[in-house]
């Protein structure tokens, strides 16, 4: 990093001497204005050393430099946000302060209530570039946002060194980036290190992200061990966890956004993002071992749902017919399907927003939106887990990946003829003896039906064979 802003220095310091301009159309010239509101005028994009634009005061026959503009892009082109690079105009003047930040393009999922927002862009305005950007602090948290920030403090940021009025040193400002699986908006460190500051180490990213890390293990283990346990309370009590913690506090769901950056290969960055790696680690591999837990008690919607049906009356429910639950499982799937394939060719994130109601979590959102959400609450009154069961792509993507379950439920021989599990099943998961995985969610009902012996027909039979043989 040190390299790089040695030699980011020498380069910038060539600036007054650099050749090569294209002339400025009236939007760019406006975001110009934008940024640096004080200037009377601006060069063409300098393209040597690096892209910049100078920014002028004075009238044209006497213009003195007062700073200099800047794509976030194109002087940090490797820096990305959740789904690619956040585009963004920064200018600085001559005594190293920033005088505006405009957002301009980003395929952030939640960008609409974040980046997007004036506020994100205007807390920059007057911060000196040697400061210490940290979130939460002097500069805003996002908050509920499922996406992390990841990358503001990797910049290079050279010593300067003002001389005859001059800066040598031009800004190169970190693109300032946001992203998922959340949870909200991990609190970590947007650092401009300067030259005699220490390079944030991976001891400092593990301490900064230890909190976040031992909250998730913590409820992880919650999970578990109701889960092992068979008790039905430790799993209310651990959805209704989800819905405040992961779901109202972080904001952090496995969600199609995740889906499509693994179709691209477009992971956050590790370092940065210990807690959302931990999360999606954890829902795999209980996947994988166990079936569809994640959806049986850690997704935050999933679980309000289910909480909503314990205290929904009993007769407001409508059983959909085996028949037709049947056939309707595979909706989920057909949604996945062509979201995924939509995103492949289109590239446009934003359709996350008409598959999924996760970012209600978040609490911003389109009065459409809105009702579209009560509609689906509202029918989901009816007919229960409505979304789960039928509709939600992430179900849909854990349920092909729960075929590869290693510890299935075990099924009894009376299983073949008994129908009691059948009937208790919620989620339209057991089919005669065949407990289908892809929809099973291991919500705990049929095995503590299997342990139950007074209600159970296997112990049932075997005690009353005990009893002939004794009598």
């Amino acid at each position: 990093m040190r390299i790089a802003g040695l030699g980011l220095l020498i380069a910038i310091a060539l600036l007054p001497f650099a050749a090569g301009q294209t002339a400025l159309d009236r939007t760019l010239e406006a975001q110009l204005k934008r940024v640096f509101p004080g200037a009377t005028a601006f060069s063409p994009k300098q393209a040597r050393p690096l892209p910049h634009f100078i920014a002028y005061t004075g009238n044209p026959a006497s213009q003195t430099v007062a700073g200099y503009v800047f794509w976030t892009t194109e002087l940090e082109p490797l820096e990305r946000g959740y789904d690619g690079p956040i585009k963004m105009l920064v200018g600085m003047d001559t005594n190293a302060l920033l005088t505006g930040v405009l957002v301009t393009e980003h395929h952030e999922p939640y960008g609409y209530f974040s980046v997007e927002l004036p506020e994100f862009a205007q807390q920059f305005k007057g911060k000196n570039i040697r400061d210490s950007f940290k979130v939460g602090s002097d500069v805003a948290a996002v908050s509920r946002a499922s996406i992390s920030i990841n990358s503001p403090a990797r910049c290079p940021q050279p010593p300067y060194s003002p001389r005859d009025g001059q800066v040598k040193m031009r800004l190169v400002i970190a693109v300032l980036l946001m992203v998922v699986f959340a949870l909200q908006a991990s609190a970590q460190a947007w650092n401009f290190a300067d030259e005699d500051e220490a390079v944030s180490s991976w001891t400092q990213d593990l301490k900064d992200q230890a909190l976040d890390l031992t909250m998730f293990a913590a409820f992880a283990t919650l999970a578990l061990v109701g889960f092992f346990r068979k008790s039905e309370r430790l799993k209310w009590v651990t959805m209704g966890i989800a819905v405040v913690y992961l779901g109202f506090a972080r904001s952090q769901l496995i969600t199609i956004v995740n889906i499509f950056a693994l179709t691209q290969w477009n992971l956050p960055v590790f370092r940065h993002n210990m807690t959302w790696y931990l999360f999606a680690i954890f829902t795999v591999v209980t996947t994988i071992l166990w079936g569809r837990l994640y959806c049986g008690r850690i997704c935050a919607f999933g679980a309000m749902t289910q909480l909503l049906d314990k205290v929904v009356p009993a007769r407001f429910r409508f059983e959909v017919p085996r028949r037709i639950d049947q056939r309707a499982s595979y909706i989920k799937y057909a949604l996945l399907g062509a979201t995924v394939l939509y995103f492949l060719v289109t590239k446009d994130i934003a359709i996350y927003r008409y598959v999924e109601p996760f970012w209600m979590f978040s609490l911003q959102a389109s009065t459409g939106m809105w009702v579209g959400l009560a509609v689906l609450l509202a029918a989901t009154v009816f007919v229960r887990n409505l979304y789960c069961r039928f509709l939600c792509p992430v179900g849909a993507f854990l349920g092909l990946l729960s075929n590869l379950t290693v510890f299935r439920i075990k099924r009894w021989s009376e299983c073949n003829s008994c129908k009691i599990c059948e009937k208790a099943c919620e989620w339209g998961a057991i089919r005669g003896p065949k407990i289908i995985a892809s929809e099973c969610v291991r919500c705990d009902d049929c095995e503590r039906l299997y342990m139950d012996k007074k209600k159970c027909p296997h112990w049932l039979i075997i005690k009353k064979k005990a009893l002939s043989e004794h009598a």
